[in-house]
């Protein structure tokens, strides 16, 4: 009887000792200001599927513990805007492929974002990574699927104690602010995107 109450509660602590904890990568939009340079002339469409959107992603936190949030869902809006920083005009498209109603939203260039996730902390004690990593690309397409541009970044956040016990999220927000922004920069320089 003793023995199974032990195994219970060992169990009880693995379960619980193996949870993610939920947490938000969304970025503050404020962050993602207008570069000043000169707008990209068209529309582009920016399509993110519901299958992304819909995909959960668990990565590690500290004291053995790990976090889980939804990377397409988070920074969409962030994408959105820093599509609309730079192109005239901004649409969310349903499918990257239907030609007829891309031209008839007057879309010329189709945006597809892919992110990759990192997370990690050296905390034996507090759950929430101090350090994390948003891996964006983005393939720009003409409405005939055919491949224009292609950027890839990474962008890093950091976040001490001091700074999470109010935001848990804190290094990866700043992650993905990092990685939005240089996504602006690298988009402005492509030569390819006009």
């Amino acid at each position: 009887m003793v023995t199974l109450t032990r195994w219970a509660w060992l169990a009880c602590a693995l379960v619980l000792g193996a949870c993610a904890h939920p947490i938000t990568i969304a970025p503050n939009l404020a962050s993602l200001a207008a570069p000043g340079a000169p707008v990209k002339p068209g529309t582009v469409g920016l399509y993110v599927s519901a299958e992304d959107k819909a995909r959960q992603v668990t990565t590690p936190g500290g004291g053995g513990d790990k976090v889980s949030y939804f990377p397409y869902r988070d920074l969409e809006s962030g994408i959105y805007k820093v599509l609309g920083n730079i192109y005239e005009r901004v649409v969310l498209v349903p499918s990257p492929t239907d030609v007829e109603a891309l031209a008839k939203s007057g879309v010329s260039v189709v945006a597809r974002p892919q992110i990759i996730t990192q997370s990690s902390s050296g905390s034996a004690l507090t759950w929430p990574p101090t350090t994390f990593q948003v891996q964006l690309s983005c393939t720009f397409t003409d409405i005939s699927g055919t491949t224009i541009a292609e950027t890839l970044i990474t962008g890093n956040g950091n976040a001490e104690f001091s700074e999470f016990k109010s935001d848990f999220s804190l290094a990866g927000k700043r992650a993905a602010e990092d990685a939005l922004n240089k996504t602006q920069s690298a988009i402005i320089a492509e030569k390819k995107l006009k």
